[in-house]
């Protein structure tokens, strides 16, 4: 199915997402906007997806851009006006704003400062309420009148040094430990020279490159018979060396899917075989009728999600619930390899 036109509307709508910093909180036109990108991005993903589905998508994409444009002509909105401020900046998402829309404001102090405060004035001189949505950036209703944006930075005395490149892991995030682990130790890169992306999802390329690299980068004679692993990328050689040992299999003698997302239990089974193929101790034996959600592990993947529990690989998140089909973060296999490389080696 040509989705073309799908993808083109859908690339322009996801500019004005990351432009006006919408998400799941957004609301009114904007948030008609995010679920009809979230749609229709699903849908652009998706072989299954049927040509009635998609020119739905293209239509809800098209109205509600239509709809947030239309909202924000120069004859329905108001100025929003930022005064210079010493040592750092503020960046509204637009200049202008009809009543009731959401305004993104983006602050970045000068290095070696901090944001002090930051306040909104309407025409009236009454302050508008500033939501905080994390990573310098705070948003605002606009309401029926003009607004002034205002900004005071002071000296940070107190940088924190990570020990990392990365700007996106802070040192007293939950995962710091697991990531400077996996980084010191050369099982994990960033996903650029200053980002590691703690919160994407993981794929079968990228679990298989790190057991690789934990086993030494070994080389290995068996012939690659995958037509959709390229000889020669990144995940080559590991690709080879795993399924070469029975550590990872394809989905045929001729797919591997490399881009595909990894579950929690399959992240277990890949873990589980491999220490089966180094001979190490995997007696240990979760019980996993204790989460909520246990029996919905797949039956394949029963034996190796016990021994994951067990061995303390993978612990329940909130509510008790063990999430064996949900998709693995970057964060959470930085995690699990360390307490792989710390416990089970030994």
């Amino acid at each position: 199915m040509d989705k073309t036109a799908l993808n083109d509307l859908l690339a322009k709508a996801e500019e004005i997402v990351t432009e006006e910093g919408l998400d799941f909180t957004s609301t009114g036109l904007e948030g008609d906007l995010f679920q009809a990108v979230v749609y229709a991005h699903a849908l652009s993903g998706s072989p299954l997806a049927t040509i009635e589905e998609v020119t739905a998508a293209v239509a809800a994409l098209e109205d509600a851009m239509q709809a947030l444009e239309n909202a924000t002509t120069p004859s329905t909105s108001y100025a929003i006006t930022v005064e210079d401020s010493d040592n750092g900046t503020v960046t509204p998402s637009r200049t202008r704003a009809p009543k009731g829309l959401t305004v993104t404001l983006t602050v970045k102090p000068d290095e070696g400062y901090k944001l002090d405060t930051l306040t909104v004035t309407d025409k009236n001189g009454d302050e508008v309420k500033l939501t905080d949505k994390g990573d310098g950036k705070y948003t605002f209703t606009m309401p029926a009148s003009a607004v002034t944006v205002e900004a005071s930075f002071t000296k940070d005395d107190t940088p924190v040094d990570t020990g990392l490149p990365f700007t996106d892991v802070k040192a007293d995030d939950w995962f710091y430990e697991a990531v400077k682990y996996v980084y010191d130790n050369k099982l994990m890169d960033g996903t650029s020279t200053t980002t590691f992306a703690p919160l994407m999802t993981t794929n079968r390329a990228m679990i298989v490159t790190i057991l690789w690299r934990l086993e030494g980068q070994p080389e290995t004679d068996a012939t690659l018979s995958f037509t959709d692993v390229e000889s020669g990328v990144w995940y080559t050689d590991a690709v080879n060396w795993a399924t070469s040992k029975g550590i990872v299999k394809g989905y045929s003698d001729t797919i591997f899917a490399p881009n595909d997302t990894v579950t929690r239990e399959q992240l277990a089974t890949i873990l589980y075989r491999y220490a089966e193929y180094k001979e190490y101790d995997v007696s240990a034996k979760g019980d996993l009728t204790t989460f909520t959600d246990g029996a919905d592990t797949s039956s394949w993947a029963a034996e190796a999600m016990e021994w994951a529990v067990g061995s303390g690989l993978l612990s329940g998140k909130g509510g008790n619930v063990l999430d064996p089909t949900g998709t693995a973060t970057r964060a959470e296999v930085a995690q699990i390899f360390m307490n792989f490389a710390q416990g089970l080696q030994k």
